[in-house]
């Protein structure tokens, strides 16, 4: 045997991760060369990877101690190089509890290691051991106090837990060791304005302005501070300076202005986007005109900033005085901040100037009402009915002032006029239901407050207050069992926090249905290009699911609010079962927010009346069920879940889940759910069956085990449907008619992937098993993070994913799933080039904004992927 190629042999072997064959070979090389201490560096370090950390350091210190001591720190600093080489190599490629367990081990060898302390941090950072790893910068920084990188770790942690006052001081002190890190003064700024401390911010951001001019982020938020101050002149300056000054993106403002056009072609944009584009486009310009300050106001005004607004609007005024409509909007903040005189001025300037907008004297008529002058007010909603005799709000402004005096019949015309004229509101069933009291008509009353809760169930707690004034002050012979059908009732107060403690609590524990033992998920971090992994992404390698069962609950109810947000399974002792009653906002499992003495239904009030059901009823419904990520994730594995309970399916009465939309009718149509038996939330947010059947989620909301996967796949991936197929092996999903995160510069993201062989496709039109089809011949997927992407689920193990998010909005849904199914994830976060707080202005909804990329990170992004 030829020795001497053993350590060459082994090293392949340490790199395959083959650890017992590379231990024989350094073992059998030790034999041949006992005094090559690298050997026996090479063997510990074998014995580390393989999770043997004990033996490695018993190698290495056997073998230390045999050195004599003058040649000790020159062997030494041999095995430390090679720790350091090798954890770097972990480190870089995120294997992050292995390069944790190597800088470990350098410490255990000699604590006086700095870049171990540093790293050691990193390391533990990147898998959210944040206090941890802000003890290692810290040991490092005691050992070398002038350590720029590991301050600037620890700022950047403590900036991303909202802790702002240590994030300030690490700040502080990178300032110290470099005065002109522009940087460091922008990230104190930032963190004074989150304390809410704008007037000490304006020094930071102007310091960082006097290092970088063209310092895009430092300018916006300067004017952002202008702005909350009232000066609309140096907000408008400083975002002048902001939009011109974008380096990577200066056409950042054209290039959304044209996306909006494009939008408005197809009838896409909206309102927001519209007042977005207008001020941006203004904000190119280099001189200001009153549409610059209009345009600002109409913005903050959409935003609820009605005294920024009122300055913005004075403004554009002093420069156009013959603006109707600046005065029309000018009242309508001067009305939102309660200054009725101010507003019933500007509104009468507005029609000074144009007689012919109903509009005008619609607000101007309610803010004489709310001054209680009512003749004036009642001619006002008469000439708004001379310019518009089909105005609902005219007619239900009229009624407004015949209830507050009396005319309780003539209100009630009023009011079934402007139902006529299409303003259906709960606020005029309201009136409705008072005016209707006082002629002592109870049935249309209830009628009223039948519709209100059609309208808005949410709405449990006023309908209860107003119930009760109506019965206070109307001598209404009522019949109270027609009062039960519309009376909310009261919210539990108490809770169970697993369903099995409630099982237990009863007799017959055959309530409980166990049907998986808990388990858990082995994650891999995302690939990326940059040094640190995301915070979204920041997870201990394991994530632990709960069990998953079926409870029978008699007498059980169960609630929903309107928007899917919030739910309660409720026992008949009027308790909730927490684990089966989620709520937004989703957390990860185990987080410590999610404790069911924090849930939301406590604090209601009241929810809505009860729709009792004498049959038994499986709830399927969950959070957010029209998303199609849920449905599939979270809503269908319940149907699996009641087949291994040995229930029949077959005998359940009816199916507690919305149908209304072409994947939820096709996807149970597959699964045999019958259209018949299906009662949807949109018509009976609250129920209560005879026997309520409950499967839990398969694991936690938003977070399932591998098996669901399997379920999906077997389910909805047909063979056959695949080889028929069209052979698309690269794909990019487009949001383009979607209401949300779709790409800003799209235009320019397709021409660049067409050229190397993407097609772009919209899921949206297709059925559940085409989409499923389409994905399992792709290899390659780019989209912005989307209901479209919960596709990955049929996608063959290997193919490469670059999900695209918006820089507030990152959510680790889709890795999970790509983790489960083998799949090799990599993530683009988008770009905020305007600035933090006027890119909040424009987009307040962190979780529906849109997503401008950078094209450079793209094709990075791409090349480190080895696509292009």
């Amino acid at each position: 045997m030829n020795y001497s190629n053993l350590p060459a042999e082994a090293l392949t072997l340490l790199k395959l991760g083959e650890y017992d064959r590379a231990i024989a070979l350094w073992e059998e090389s030790i034999n041949y060369q006992p005094n090559l201490l690298i050997n026996y560096w090479y063997l510990g370090l074998t014995l580390l990877l393989q999770g043997n950390s004990s033996e490695a350091q018993a190698i290495w210190l056997s073998a230390l101690m045999e050195i004599n001591p003058e040649e000790i720190d020159s062997y030494m600093a041999e095995l430390l190089e090679i720790l350091y080489t090798t954890a770097k190599e972990y480190l870089d490629n995120h294997q992050l509890t292995i390069a944790a367990n190597i800088y470990t081990q350098v410490l255990s060898l000699d604590e006086q290691q700095i870049e171990a302390h540093l790293y050691l941090g990193n390391a533990l950072a990147q898998q959210a051991n944040f206090d941890e790893a802000i003890e290692c910068w810290q040991a490092a920084i005691n050992l070398k106090p002038d350590l720029v990188e590991a301050y600037h770790n620890q700022a950047v942690v403590w900036q991303k837990l909202a802790e702002f006052e240590p994030a300030i001081f690490a700040y502080h002190k990178i300032l110290e060791i470099t005065p002109n890190c522009s940087d460091a003064y922008y990230n104190i700024g930032w963190c004074l304005c989150q304390q809410g401390k704008q007037d000490e911010a304006i020094f930071y951001f102007e310091a960082a302005i006097k290092i970088n001019s063209n310092y895009t982020q430092a300018w916006g938020e300067l004017g952002y501070i202008w702005l909350q101050k009232g000066n609309v002149e140096e907000t408008i300056l400083c975002w002048q300076k902001a939009i011109q000054n974008i380096e990577d993106y200066p056409n950042f403002a054209e290039i959304y202005c044209n996306w909006r056009d494009s939008l408005v072609k197809e009838k896409l944009s909206s309102d927001r986007l519209n007042s977005n584009a207008d001020l941006l486009k203004k904000l190119v310009d280099k001189n200001i005109s009153w549409e610059t300050y209009f345009y600002l106001g109409n913005v903050l005004y959409r935003e609820k900033h009605y005294r920024q607004a009122i300055a913005a609007y004075q403004k554009a005024i002093d420069l156009q005085p013959q603006a109707a409509e600046i005065y029309f909007i000018l009242g309508e903040c001067f009305n939102q901040i309660g200054d009725y005189t101010a507003a019933i001025n500007n509104y009468q300037k507005a029609i000074e100037i144009n007689p012919l907008s109903d509009k005008y004297y619609l607000s101007l008529g309610y803010n004489l009402y709310l001054n209680k002058d009512f003749n004036k007010a009642i001619n006002c909603y008469q000439q708004a009915l001379n310019i518009n005799p089909n105005s609902g709000q005219a007619y239900f402004n009229l009624g407004l002032i015949m209830l507050n005096q009396g005319n309780w019949e003539v209100a009630i015309t009023y009011y079934q006029n402007s139902l006529k004229f299409q303003l259906n509101t709960v606020e005029i069933y309201y009136n409705l239901a008072i005016a209707f009291a006082r002629l002592n008509n109870l049935e249309a009353v209830i009628d009223c407050f039948r519709t209100v809760i059609k309208i808005n169930p949410d709405l449990a707690k006023a309908n209860f207050d107003i119930i009760n004034i109506i019965q206070q002050e109307n001598n209404l012979n009522t019949k109270k069992l027609e009062f039960l059908e519309i009376m909310p009732v009261d919210t539990p107060q108490d809770f169970y926090e697993f369903t099995n403690d409630w099982a237990k609590s009863h007799i017959d524990t055959t309530n409980y249905i166990n049907i998986y033992p808990e388990n858990t998920i082995d994650l891999k971090p995302p690939h990326t290009p940059d040094r640190d992994i995301h915070f979204s992404f920041r997870f201990t390698g394991k994530i632990q699911l709960p069990a998953s069962f079926v409870a029978i609950i008699p007498n059980g109810r169960y609630w929903c609010n309107k928007t899917e947000a919030i739910t309660a399974t409720i026992t008949d002792d009027n308790k909730i079962l927490a684990d089966i009653s989620p709520e937004f906002p989703i957390l990860s499992p185990g987080h410590p927010d999610k404790h069911p003495s924090k849930h939301s239904i406590f604090n209601l009030g009241k929810l809505p009346p009860i729709h009792t059901i004498n049959s038994n009823v499986a709830v399927l419904s969950g959070l957010f069920n029209n998303g199609y990520f849920h449905w599939l994730f979270d809503i269908l594995p319940r149907i699996e879940l009641l087949r291994h309970s040995g229930i029949d399916i077959n005998e359940i009465d009816y199916f507690f889940l919305p149908d209304r939309l072409q994947f939820q009718q096709e996807t149970l149509n597959i699964l045999g759910i019958p259209k018949h038996k299906i009662i949807s939330p949109d018509n009976y947010p609250h129920i209560q069956a005879t026997q309520l059947i409950v499967p839990s989620f398969p694991g936690s909301v938003a977070w399932m085990p591998k098996w669901v996967c399997d379920f999906l796949k077997n389910t909805f991936l047909n063979q056959q449907n695949v080889l028929k197929s069209e052979k698309i092996e690269r794909l990019y999903i487009s949001r383009k008619y979607t209401a949300n995160r779709r790409i800003i510069n799209e235009d320019e993201i397709i021409k660049i992937l067409d050229k190397f062989g993407f097609k772009t496709v919209v899921l949206e039109s297709m059925s559940v098993i085409d989409q499923a089809a389409l994905m399992a011949n792709a290899k390659v997927i780019i989209s912005p993070h989307g209901g479209g992407l919960s596709n990955l689920v049929f996608c063959s193990p290997g193919t490469k994913v670059i999900e695209i998010f918006s820089p507030k909005y990152v959510y680790p849904c889709y890795w999970l799933v790509s983790n489960l199914v083998e799949l090799e994830y990599y993530y683009l976060i988008g770009e905020i080039p305007e600035g933090f707080y006027l890119h909040k202005l424009l987009c307040p909804e962190f979780l529906l904004e849109d997503i401008f990329v950078n094209i450079e990170n793209l094709l990075n992004i791409m090349k480190f992927a080895q696509i292009i």
